[in-house]
C-alpha cells in the first residue's frame, strides 16, 4: 500500500508521463483537449500535497485570529470547533475546517444580511474584521497557485469522437437539403467538434462548392443541463444586432429552433478564417500557453466596447431596483444548492454587494456579459471578432469593463490605459466610474460561482460524468474562481475608501 506521503510524487510521476508520453501520441484533438483536463487536474492535486501543509501552517494563527474576529462581531454565531485532524496534511485540513466554521456561520438565513448590515452602517470593526478575511482569502489563493511544468503543450481546436461528429454531419447534410432545396447532395463535405462544450456545442464545417450558403460555417448547438440557462434562440438575434451595427461578430446565417433536428437548438454562422483563438480565460493559464495577442490588442477591445456601448445606449438609466433584486435571486440561488466547500468568498461578496449597491442613473446599454480572451479571436494578433454572446443583455457598460479589468488586461494592459482608450473611442466615461467597476468586479464572479456550483452539483449528482465537467467542477471553482473572487473584493475595498 502507498504510503499518503509519496503520493504527490507518484502522482507527478503519472503527470509527466500523460503530459509527455501520452498526449503527443493522441489523434483526435477532443481526447487531446481531455488529457489537457487530466494534467491541469493533477498540477493542482500534486502542488496541494506538496505544498498545502506547509502553507496552512504559516496562515494558521492568522486565520485563528480572524476565526475570533468573527465571533466578537456576534454576527452569527459559531459551532464548536471540530476535533482538529493532526499528522500528514492536519494542518491544512485544520485551516481548511477553521474557515468552513466562518463559512457555515454565514450560511443561515439571515447571517449575511446581518453583515451586509454591519457594512453598510460603516461599523469600523466590521470593516477591519472583512478587509481582513479578503486580504487573507486572497493570500491563501495565491500561495497555492499550481506548480506548472511549461513543457506541457496546450490543447488546440479539433474533432471530437468519430461516432459523434459523422451523426451531427449526416443529420446537419440532411437538414441543410430540406431547407435549401438547391444545395446538392451531400452537401456538408467536413465537419469536427471543437473540444470543451461545457454550456453549448461548436462545431466548424465547410460545405461543397455552391450559390446558396457561404462554404466555411459554425454551428453552436445547445447541451443538455446547461448552467447558464441560455439557448442559441436568445443568441441569435443578439448577434444579428451585434453584427448589423459594425462589430466584428460572425455573420448570422439562420436559427434552428426545433430541438428534435440535432438533439438541440441550434444556429449556423460564419466562420472566423484564418484566426485563431486569444487565449485562454485566466490570465494564469496564459502563462504556459503560446501568446497570439499583439502589441494592441487591448486598445482593439477597448474600441469595440466603446462601440457596443454607445450604438445601443439607452436614453433612460437603468432601473438600479431591478439590479438589487438580480443580486437577491443569486444569493437565493446560491443558497438552494448544496453547500460547496471553502466558498467563503462568495458569502463575504453577497455581503459586499447588498451593503454597496450601484449608484443611480448608471449608464445602459447592451452590454456583451462575457468579455474575456477564451471568447476571442485573433489574426496576426489583431482583434478577428468578440464570440459566444449567450450572456449578452442590456444593462450597465461597467459589467463588461469589469470583466476585462479582471481577466483580460493583467498581461495586457494597466487598468487606466484601457479607460483612457475606452473614452477615447466614444465610451461613456460614467461607464468607468470606480465603485460601479467595482461592484460588477465582485459580481462577475458570483455569477460565474454559482454557474460553476451549479455544475460541481450535476457532476457530482451523477448527471454529466465526463473529465471535462470534472475538471471545471474542481480546479476552477475551488482555485481560480475563489482566488478572483478575493481579489475583486480587494478592489471594491480600496474604491470604497474616501479619498
Amino acid at each position: 500500500m502507498i504510503r499518503l506521503e509519496d503520493l504527490a510524487h507518484v502522482l507527478g510521476t503519472i503527470r509527466n508521463a500523460v503530459a509527455f508520453d501520452i498526449r503527443p501520441e493522441v489523434q483526435s484533438s477532443h481526447v487531446k483537449g481531455e488529457v489537457g483536463a487530466i494534467v491541469m487536474m493533477l498540477d493542482r492535486i500534486t502542488t496541494a500535497l506538496r505544498t498545502g501543509q506547509d502553507i496552512a501552517a504559516v496562515r494558521l494563527e492568522d486565520w485563528e485570529q480572524i476565526r475570533a474576529g468573527f465571533k466578537d462581531l456576534a454576527i452569527a454565531p459559531l459551532a464548536d470547533p471540530a476535533v482538529r485532524q493532526a499528522g500528514f496534511m492536519g494542518s491544512a485540513e485544520r485551516l481548511r475546517a477553521g474557515i468552513d466554521e466562518i463559512q457555515d456561520a454565514l450560511r443561515p438565513n439571515g447571517a449575511v444580511d446581518a453583515l451586509a448590515q454591519k457594512l453598510k452602517a460603516h461599523d469600523p470593526r466590521t470593516e477591519a474584521w472583512y478587509a481582513r478575511a479578503v486580504s487573507a482569502l486572497a493570500d491563501l489563493g495565491e500561495a497555492s497557485e499550481p506548480i506548472v511544468n511549461t513543457g506541457v503543450s496546450q490543447a488546440n481546436g479539433g474533432s471530437s469522437p468519430a461516432s459523434e461528429a459523422e451523426r451531427l454531419q449526416t443529420g446537419l447534410s440532411a437538414y441543410l437539403q430540406r431547407r435549401f432545396p438547391a444545395l446538392p447532395a451531400d452537401i456538408v463535405d467536413s465537419f469536427r467538434i471543437s473540444p470543451g462544450g461545457h454550456v453549448k456545442q461548436t462545431a466548424i464545417f465547410s460545405l461543397r462548392p455552391n450559390d446558396v450558403l457561404p462554404r466555411n460555417l459554425v454551428l453552436r448547438r445547445d447541451l443538455p443541463n446547461s448552467i447558464t440557462g441560455t439557448s442559441v434562440t436568445d443568441e441569435y438575434p443578439i448577434i444579428e444586432r451585434a453584427f448589423g451595427i459594425g462589430l466584428p461578430v460572425p455573420k448570422p446565417i439562420l436559427v434552428e429552433p426545433d430541438p428534435s433536428v440535432l438533439d438541440g437548438r441550434f444556429m449556423i454562422m460564419t466562420e472566423v478564417v484564418d484566426a485563431v483563438p486569444a487565449g485562454t480565460y485566466f490570465p494564469e493559464e496564459r502563462r504556459h500557453a503560446p501568446r497570439n495577442m499583439g502589441p494592441d490588442f487591448g486598445k482593439e477591445v477597448a474600441a469595440v466596447l466603446a462601440r457596443l456601448h454607445t450604438a445601443t445606449r439607452s436614453a433612460s438609466a437603468g432601473p438600479v431596483a431591478d439590479r438589487v433584486e438580480l443580486v437577491r435571486k443569486s444569493y437565493e440561488e446560491w443558497r438552494r444548492l448544496p453547500q460547496q466547500p471553502f466558498s467563503l468568498g462568495a458569502e463575504l461578496a453577497f455581503a459586499w454587494l447588498f451593503s454597496h449597491p450601484l449608484p443611480p442613473n448608471r449608464p445602459h446599454c447592451m452590454t456583451h456579459g462575457d468579455v474575456g480572451v477564451h471568447n476571442m479571436m485573433v489574426r496576426d494578433g489583431h482583434l478577428a471578432a468578440l464570440l459566444d454572446w449567450e450572456l449578452s443583455h442590456p444593462g450597465d457598460p461597467a459589467e463588461d469593463l469589469a470583466q476585462c479589468r479582471m481577466m483580460l488586461l493583467p498581461d495586457v494592459m494597466p487598468w487606466e490605459d484601457f479607460v483612457r482608450e475606452y473614452v477615447a473611442a466614444g465610451g461613456d466615461k460614467e461607464a468607468c466610474e470606480a465603485t460601479s467597476v467595482a461592484h460588477y468586479c465582485v459580481w462577475t464572479y458570483i455569477k460565474h460561482g454559482v454557474m460553476n456550483a451549479t455544475l460541481r452539483h450535476i457532476y457530482l449528482s451523477g448527471a454529466r460524468d465526463d473529465i471535462i465537467a470534472a475538471s471545471v467542477a474542481t480546479h476552477y471553482y475551488y482555485r481560480l474562481l475563489v482566488q478572483y473572487q478575493a481579489r475583486a473584493l480587494q478592489i471594491a475595498i480600496d474604491a470604497a475608501r474616501p479619498e
